[in-house]
């Protein structure tokens, strides 16, 4: 499924330079991006479903710690790559060059081996009867309930934030697309270090203290955020939202995979997400449009402390 899915969007991203090459054709932008996030977002499911096959139990918060960690690098990495490319040779050449990142991603997976594959589930299926069963999983076990319910809430009110610091930055302070670059980046730093550092602190604290106390370190950095009037403020707070956030989601992502059966693993996570981002994109516009009407220290002040 994984490698499925790469040669997917490898050959979807890779129709847009080919096709450039006749002009400028817009409308396959529109085509292109939501299939390719459609199959990314299968690939997540996917890759999420698969990793207590790699390491087991005993290992999963150290596992999803370190993909987190690559995943922040390759944030800050990824799009400097990109605009040297496409710097170099247009944007068209440099989708070219991401289509191709994609199959080298399925030439290595194919080199992955499982510790144990399991067969395949001889339950009736379908789309509304796999999410239903992903929702009465998480809805029969208390603590990913409450999960579900809390990140529903955390992600209504924090999915704008980048939004909300580029605005704060250019609008409030003045600063040009450099400084909104350096700000995420340093950010970006944050997300690493957290996600290399949920394991050894979720050992010693255990889930609830690590989840709830980075999630409280969230609402005071969110909150800080709109008062903040250096630039080195934002972009050491910024990093403190992203480590926390990384901790908490690292932490809730382990504690799933750790809890549910695994033939139920891919069923759960879908749910999961779609539950807790459902109405994640309209709390982004709903903020930002906040931020534009009253100012963005009273709206990073009621986030912050509904964080």
């Amino acid at each position: 499924l994984l490698i499925v899915c790469d040669l997917v969007r490898m050959v979807l991203y890779g129709l847009v330079p080919l096709v450039w090459l006749f002009g400028p054709q817009i409308w396959l932008l529109y085509v292109v991006l939501p299939l390719c996030e459609a199959v990314g977002m299968l690939f997540a499911v996917g890759y999420v479903t698969v990793v207590r096959g790699l390491v087991g139990t005993e290992r999963l918060t150290e596992a999803n710690g370190r993909l987190n960690a690559t995943a922040a690098a390759a944030g800050v990495l990824g799009p400097l790559c990109a605009g040297l490319v496409a710097a170099w040779s247009g944007p068209a050449a440099a989708v070219g060059v991401d289509a191709a990142s994609f199959g080298v991603s399925a030439a290595c997976l194919a080199f992955v081996r499982l510790r144990g594959r399991p067969g395949k589930s001889t339950e009736r299926s379908g789309l509304w009867r796999d999410l239903r069963t992903g929702i009465d999983f998480l809805r029969g076990h208390p603590v990913l309930r409450a999960l579900t319910a809390l990140l529903f809430v955390f992600s209504f009110l924090t999915l704008g934030l980048n939004d909300l610091v580029i605005y704060h930055l250019k609008h409030d302070l003045g600063h040009d697309d450099r400084t909104v670059g350096t700000v995420m980046a340093v950010g970006a730093l944050g997300a690493i270090t957290g996600a290399l550092l949920v394991a050894r602190v979720r050992r010693r604290l255990g889930f609830g203290p690590t989840w709830t106390g980075s999630v409280a370190v969230c609402g005071l950095a969110f909150a800080g955020l709109g008062w903040a009037r250096e630039v080195p403020v934002v972009a050491a707070l910024s990093a403190a939202f992203l480590a926390c956030a990384g901790m908490a989601g690292t932490c809730s992502m382990s504690l799933r995979q750790e809890a549910t059966p695994e033939h139920l693993l891919g069923r759960v996570t879908s749910a999961f997400w779609t539950l807790q981002y459902a109405a994640a994109p309209i709390g982004a516009a709903v903020l930002t449009w906040a931020a534009e009407e009253q100012g963005t220290t009273p709206v990073a002040l009621v986030a912050g402390a509904a964080c």
